[in-house]
C-alpha cells in the first residue's frame, strides 16, 4: 500500500466519519432516539457493565431476561465504555463498527483483486450503500455490528486464516439470535465455489452446521427457559406462511409457488403498502444488486435477509427503511467488486466501478429523500436538509432539566428523552410509573406510545396530582417530583 493509498484511505474514512455522525450523532443530540430501541439497549448494557442481567424494565409487560428478547452476547464486551461516552455509547460503537466493516471491505477486495485503488472503491462503494443511513438514522442495533463483521469473515476465510474466519463467524451469530441462520446461508453459498477446496469444504461444512446447532439451541432451549411465564418469543410475524416457524418450513415446501410470490405481493391487504418491496428490489438492483443474479452463490447467502424483510406481517420492513437493510450492505459490495474484478482491463474495472458507485449515492439520495417505503423517520434521516439540525423546541430546556434528575433517580420519561436517561437502574417509558422518583416529559405531539392528546391529559393529572410536585416547567418540558 503506498503513502498516497494510505492518504485516500484515511481521509475517505474521516469524511464518512463525519457523515455517520450527522446523521446518528446529531439525532441523540436533538432528541430524535427512542425508547425503543436505545433506550431500551442503553440500559442493557449499563446492566452488563455492572454485572447484572437486564429486565428491561422500558418495555412493557417486562421482560425478567433482556435475553429472552433478543439473545444478543456481544453487547456484553463493549458495556464498559458506558463510562466514557455515556448515553451516546451504542451509536458510538455502531458508526466504528461500520468504519471497521468498510476497512473490512477494503482489505477483502485488495487481497482480491491485488490492487488497492479498486480496495478504496469498494469502501466508498460499501459506505454509500442506502442501508447504512437507514439504519444510522434509528437508534442502534446489534444486526448492524454483526453485518460490520462479515467484510472480516471474508478477508480471513480469503487469505485461507480459517480459525480467525471461525472466530470472526463466531462473532456475528453472538450479536443477535436470528444471525445464525444468515450464517448457514453465507456458508451453503461459499460452498458453491469452495467445494473442490477439502480443507474450506469442510470448514464450511463445520461452520453450517454449528449455524444450525446455534440457531435451533438459542431459539427452542435458551431463549424459553430465560422468558417470562408464558410469554412467547415476540418477533414471529410470518403469518403468511405459518403459525410457527415450523408451519413456516412446511409451507415453503409445500407451496413453494406463494412462497416465491410473497417476494413481490403486498400480503397486508392495504393499497398503500403496494410500492413497498418493488422500490426496495429497484434500489437493490441499482445498488449494485445486479452482481447478485451473476453470481448467484451471494444471492443464496441474502435468501434469509429476503425472507425475514418480504414474509413479514410488518409491511414497514418490507421497504427501505430502519436497520432492516443492513444485512445487504456488505454482501452486495462483495459481490459487485466480485464482478468488476472478473472484467480484463484495469481502466474498464475503475471505469465500472465509478459507475456503481455514482448509481448507488444517486439511489441513496433518493431513499434519504424521497422513499415511498419509509413514512417515518423522516427528520432523522434527511441529513442533507436544514430541518435535520433544527427542533420544534429548545431543547435546552430539555438538558437544564435533565440536569436536576439525580444520576441514582428512578425515572418515568417521554420517548424521546429516555435514551438519554437509560443509565440507571430505573428508568420507565411514560406513561409507565410504577416507583419513579422523577416524571420528565415533552409536550411536542411525540407522545408514543401516546396520542398527542393522551399525553396533554396526563400532564393535566399530574398537576392536579397532590402525589407529584411540579419541580420545574421550561417551554413544553415538564419535570415532575414524586411528593
Amino acid at each position: 500500500m503506498t503513502k498516497k493509498q494510505k492518504t485516500t484511505l484515511f481521509v475517505l474514512v474521516l469524511i464518512y466519519t463525519a457523515i455517520f455522525s450527522s446523521v446518528s450523532i446529531v439525532n441523540h443530540y436533538f432528541f430524535r432516539t427512542h425508547a425503543h430501541d436505545l433506550g431500551i439497549e442503553t440500559n442493557t448494557i449499563f446492566d452488563y457493565a455492572h454485572f447484572r442481567v437486564n429486565d428491561c424494565m422500558l418495555m412493557q409487560p417486562q421482560f425478567n431476561n433482556v435475553l429472552s428478547d433478543h439473545f444478543s452476547i456481544l453487547p456484553m464486551v463493549y458495556s464498559p465504555l458506558i463510562y466514557i461516552f455515556g448515553s451516546y455509547t451504542l451509536l458510538i460503537v455502531q458508526l466504528l463498527f461500520i468504519l471497521i466493516g468498510g476497512i473490512g471491505i477494503y482489505k477483502y477486495v485488495s487481497l482480491k483483486a491485488k490492487d488497492n485503488w479498486l480496495g478504496i472503491l469498494a469502501t466508498v462503494h460499501f459506505f454509500s450503500l442506502w442501508g447504512i443511513y437507514t439504519a444510522l438514522a434509528f437508534d442502534a442495533h446489534n444486526n448492524v455490528m454483526a453485518a460490520m463483521i462479515v467484510p472480516w469473515f471474508f478477508y480471513f476465510f480469503e487469505k485461507n486464516q480459517l480459525k480467525k474466519a471461525f472466530l470472526f463467524f463466531a462473532l456475528v451469530i453472538f450479536a443477535k439470535e436470528n444471525m445464525a441462520l444468515w450464517t448457514l446461508f453465507i456458508a451453503i453459498g461459499l460452498l458453491l465455489v469452495n467445494f473442490k477446496n477439502k480443507e474450506r469444504r469442510k470448514f464450511l461444512f463445520l461452520m453450517a452446521i454449528t449455524s444450525v446447532v446455534y440457531f435451533i439451541t438459542v431459539m427452542q432451549f435458551i431463549m424459553p427457559a430465560l422468558a417470562n411465564d408464558g410469554r412467547a418469543y415476540l418477533h414471529f410475524e410470518y403469518h403468511a406462511l405459518g403459525n410457527n416457524f415450523g408451519e413456516v418450513v412446511v409451507n415453503i415446501l409445500k407451496h413453494p409457488i406463494k412462497t416465491f410470490s410473497l417476494f413481490f405481493e403486498n400480503h397486508s391487504g392495504e393499497a398503500i403498502y403496494d410500492t413497498y418491496k418493488s422500490e426496495l428490489h429497484f434500489i437493490i438492483l441499482l445498488s449494485g444488486g445486479i452482481a447478485l443474479f451473476i453470481r448467484p452463490q451471494f444471492l443464496i447467502m441474502l435468501i434469509p435477509i429476503y425472507a425475514q424483510k418480504l414474509f413479514s406481517d410488518d409491511a414497514i420492513k418490507w421497504g427501505l427503511g430502519y436497520h432492516y437493510s443492513i444485512e445487504f450492505v456488505p454482501i452486495i459490495t462483495i459481490a459487485l467488486f466480485t464482478c468488476i474484478n472478473e472484467l480484463k482491463a484495469i481502466k474498464l474495472k475503475y471505469v465500472t466501478a465509478g459507475l456503481a458507485i455514482s448509481t448507488t449515492i444517486f439511489c441513496t439520495l433518493y431513499t434519504v429523500n424521497s422513499a415511498q417505503s419509509i413514512p417515518y423517520l423522516k427528520e432523522e434521516l434527511q441529513f442533507t436538509k436544514g430541518i435535520h439540525y433544527k427542533r420544534n423546541f429548545d431543547i435546552n430546556n430539555v438538558y437544564d432539566l435533565m440536569k436536576l434528575i439525580p444520576a441514582n433517580a428512578n425515572v418515568s420519561a417521554s420517548n424521546v428523552i429516555a435514551p438519554h436517561l437509560s443509565l440507571r437502574d430505573y428508568i420507565y417509558l411514560f406513561p409507565t410509573v410504577q416507583n419513579a422518583e422523577y416524571i420528565i416529559l415533552l409536550d411536542d405531539g411525540d407522545a408514543y406510545p401516546l396520542t398527542s392528546d393522551q399525553m396533554k391529559g396526563e400532564i393535566a393529572k399530574l398537576l392536579a396530582s397532590p402525589e407529584w410536585k411540579l419541580e420545574k416547567k421550561e417551554g413544553i418540558v415538564y419535570l415532575f417530583r414524586k411528593v
